[in-house]
């Protein structure tokens, strides 16, 4: 059986059909990069081989969650050839991923923030809400999520927040 036999027949299975659609659709993307390898038997591929394609995407400038995606994918490959009894072991459970580059965000300068200031009091739309943004440092989900009853009258204050452990019931005044 080669890789994209494989691929066909776990993509059918009823562990693929349980996940969620967008994790599929992550898993269909990563496939792509993947597909290189669709001809070999399965039970000649090594690590080495499964790395290379990793190897080559962040050359490229793939982003880390795009190259964790392809290792999951490659991962659960290979866990379904092995309950499958098509090799004896998961070589791809030893790709290593390159360390992530820590990018530096760069916030607003005081003249950016002043020119978007300026630009809520003119009444260009959406330029308050870039401004609350940066002051309440919300994502824009987590400031579209907030109702009324987030809103503490007493305190002057919003309580919100979504993501993070740090980020979530954040109180922020207002």
């Amino acid at each position: 059986m080669n890789l994209l036999q494989l691929k066909n027949e776990f993509f059918e299975s009823q562990r693929f059909k349980n996940i969620s659609r967008q994790t599929q659709d992550n898993y269909r993307a990563a496939w792509k990069h993947l597909a290189p390898l669709c001809e070999y038997k399965v039970k000649d591929l090594r690590t080495a081989f499964y790395q290379s394609i990793i190897d080559q995407c962040a050359e490229k400038g793939m982003s880390q969650s795009s190259l964790q995606k392809i290792k999951i994918l490659a991962g659960l490959l290979c866990d379904y050839a092995v309950q499958n009894d098509i090799v004896s072991k998961n070589y791809a459970s030893f790709i290593v991923l390159p360390k992530a580059e820590h990018k530096e965000k760069t916030p607003f300068s005081d003249l950016d923030l002043a020119k978007i200031e300026r630009a809520a009091e003119d009444g260009i739309m959406y330029a308050d809400l870039i401004l609350i943004l940066c002051y309440t440092g919300w994502r824009i989900n987590e400031f579209l999520s907030l109702t009324k009853f987030n809103y503490d009258e007493k305190n002057k204050t919003l309580t919100g927040g979504l993501k993070t452990e740090a980020g979530k019931n954040r109180v922020v005044p207002v």
